[in-house]
């Protein structure tokens, strides 16, 4: 619409994934939630944020590390589980341990396994840059809500002003810390944002986004034939 676009050419098609899959195996894993999470000796009662993604700098790994040291010092109940790996993982395990952060490294997991992760935690930070963030849809199919930066391109359909979970500044890492603080502070609320994710979530499936596409196509071969129509009856006439 910004470019000019009219809006009858304008079709919404969702990002999907497999959102029946990914419930499933958060819900398999999540009936041994105790076990799951002494994988990774993980507290059993602090609340739990999940970083997914590659160690690399346009991810902001060390972020997330600093802003779950920030808040652990504040007395927030919070820990951190960070899946994944590549060149800036040994600077987040350093400083992990300068700042003594409760923050634990799963390594680098397949799609088939990082439900298991999910099902450990409470919630998914995503403070980087991203033209959408699939690791957003993946949490929110296995009932996590999330905590993204305003430079997360899914933040307008899928956090902000959905009760799924909080936008904060790009590379704020007080304000990340902050919230952070807060949702460990208000357990309620958490649980409340989680079943608003999950529910979400049925939004944003390959079914959906089929029949989106559908109706597009439909639309669009609809006008074609009325324009024809049109043009044989002005010729006719």
């Amino acid at each position: 619409l910004n470019y000019g676009v009219p809006p009858e050419n304008v079709f919404i098609i969702p990002h999907t994934i497999d959102v029946e899959w990914w419930r499933a195996e958060a819900e398999r894993h999540r009936a041994d939630r105790g076990g799951v999470r002494a994988r990774w000796q993980l507290n059993a009662h602090d609340l739990t944020f999940v970083f997914a993604g590659k160690f690399v700098a346009k991810k902001y790994p060390l972020d997330f590390v600093r802003a779950v040291a920030a808040a652990a010092a504040a007395g927030a109940s919070v820990q951190g589980l960070m899946v994944g790996d590549g060149p800036l993982r040994a600077a987040c395990e350093d400083e992990a341990r300068a700042q003594g952060a409760p923050v634990r490294f799963a390594g680098f997991m397949n799609q088939s396994e990082i439900a298991a992760a999910y099902a450990a935690a409470d919630a998914l930070v995503l403070h980087s840059e991203e033209t959408w963030g699939m690791v957003v849809n993946e949490a929110m199919a296995c009932g996590l809500p999330c905590m993204v930066s305003d430079r997360v391109g899914c933040g307008p359909d899928l956090v902000a002003d959905q009760g799924t979970g909080d936008i904060v500044r790009f590379n704020d890492v007080g304000q990340l810390a902050a919230t952070m603080t807060a949702w460990a502070g208000n357990r309620g609320r958490v649980l409340a944002m989680s079943e608003r994710a999950l529910r979400l979530s049925s939004t944003f499936t390959p079914e959906v986004a089929a029949e989106a596409t559908a109706a597009a196509c439909r639309q669009v071969v609809g006008r074609r034939q009325s324009k024809g129509k049109r043009a044989r009856a002005a010729a006719r006439g």
